[in-house]
């Protein structure tokens, strides 16, 4: 924000803030000339209705007066007054990047336990599996379907049968969700992530039905 725009900011701030404040004293200080009735004499609906003269109640003035102190430490604390950055130099990036921080944190303590699982171990797991189906719900469901059904429409297959295009043993199925098909399922690796691809494959083994070899290979491993 350059100099001009900060100052006519706070110009702006002051003197709204400057109105408001002179009119709430000036409301509770002013008297309005009434009658011996207790009204200033304005009446309507043929003289039905007369216009009497209250004091502003306690709860008004105290929310008022609380909301004038709560805009002023706001913007002495946060950004607002014009350029200044606030005590508290908060930003709304630094704000994000300390709550992903602290997600990643907590994600790293609940996947940190299945680094070294197999695949075919992971679809056993059954807190594993509900992350896997998220995962997939979120990113493959568009193509594939909420169930795994597939849509041949546009070229997705029926992942809970036994007919895979490419095989269905772990490493295939963690090669196709890594780095995608010829067909028309794009790449999924950079999106999911290592833990993300390897949950995902779980899941997939977990629906399908597939009867997992003994010797399978430990698949989630990264590859050296």
């Amino acid at each position: 924000m350059s100099g001009f725009w900060s100052a006519w900011v706070m110009v702006l701030a002051c003197v709204t803030v400057g109105i408001s404040l002179t009119l709430f004293v000036w409301a509770l200080w002013m008297r309005i000339p009434t009658g011996e009735d207790g009204t200033t004499g304005h009446v309507w609906a043929h003289g039905v209705l007369r216009e009497a003269v209250r004091p502003l109640p306690w709860w008004w003035v105290l929310i008022s007066l609380g909301a004038f102190l709560f805009g002023v430490a706001y913007l002495m604390l946060y950004p607002g007054f014009g350029s200044s950055a606030g005590r508290l130099a908060w930003t709304s990036q630094g704000e994000q990047q300390s709550q992903t921080a602290a997600n990643n944190a907590l994600l790293e303590a609940r996947l940190a336990p299945w680094r070294n699982l197999s695949i075919e171990q992971l679809a056993a797991h059954d807190e594993a599996t509900r992350i896997g189906h998220r995962l997939y719900l979120d990113n493959c469901a568009a193509c594939h379907g909420k169930y795994a059904l597939g849509n041949h429409a546009v070229g997705a297959p029926d992942l809970t049968d036994a007919d895979w295009l490419y095989g269905g043993d772990p490493q295939t199925i963690l090669t196709s969700i890594l780095d995608g098909r010829n067909g028309v399922m794009p790449p999924l690796g950079g999106a999911l992530g290592h833990n993300g691809v390897n949950e995902v494959a779980a899941y997939v083994v977990s629906v399908s039905g597939t009867e997992v070899p003994p010797d399978w290979v430990a698949a989630a491993r990264p590859s050296a």
